[in-house]
């Protein structure tokens, strides 16, 4: 049997190679009206990379069932780098150099566990925000989820994820400890995000809570 990881990395794969087919499809067929055989055997591949596509979905449904029943946040050893999430994913995208560091431990420690149980590829378009990279690109101004606690520590991530994958994200976020969740479903796929928080609920924060952008 293939480990799961490979088969993420083959979902990965499935994916590239169904949006440039697409692509190449699209622009021979605007080029003709009639199918040539080059067109129909795109057709079959774009098919059977769907088919795959569907195949693992499956399995990932499975595995978060699997794991949805008894969900353990792990804690890694201190000062180890986030498995699943590199460095680089974390940073504030303005280079002000909040990063990885300054993400909130416990947040961290549910976002790798919810990763690893689920084998959900999660990768990361947002993390850690400075209240000034948060206002020039959220509408929650210079104070929201991404940005620095009165700890100092951020407790956010906004992860690129659609369809099924997002509706199993979403039915698990919750049972890991995430409060808040945001939905961006439309659009170009690599724009698609899930929101994902931990914050307590207070008079200025619904929690728990989900919205859509």
């Amino acid at each position: 049997m293939i480990e799961f990881e490979k088969l993420n990395g083959y979902s990965r794969l499935a994916d590239i190679m169904r949006n440039s087919l697409t692509i190449i499809g699209g622009l021979c067929l605007s080029a003709q009206k009639g199918r040539t055989p080059q067109e129909v055997a795109l057709s079959n591949i774009l098919h059977r990379c769907d088919e795959a596509e569907q195949a693992l979905d499956k399995i990932m449904e499975a595995r978060a069932a699997r794991s949805g029943a008894g969900c353990v946040v792990r804690l890694p050893d201190p000062g180890t780098p986030w498995p699943r999430f590199s460095d680089s994913e974390l940073i504030c995208r303005c280079g002000c150099g909040l990063g990885a560091r300054d993400m909130s431990r416990s947040f961290m420690c549910k976002l790798v566990s919810l990763r690893q149980d689920s084998g959900i590829p999660m990768p990361v378009t947002s993390a850690a925000r400075c209240p000034d990279h948060n206002e020039a690109v959220s509408d929650s101004g210079r104070d929201g989820p991404h940005t620095p606690d009165a700890e100092g520590t951020c407790h956010a991530v906004d992860v690129n994820v659609w369809g099924r994958r997002a509706y199993h994200l979403m039915y698990l976020a919750p049972r890991y400890g995430f409060t808040g969740i945001g939905l961006r479903q439309h659009g170009p796929r690599n724009k698609r995000i899930v929101h994902l928080d931990d914050l307590e609920g207070d008079a200025t924060t619904l929690r728990p809570w989900v919205w859509t952008y």
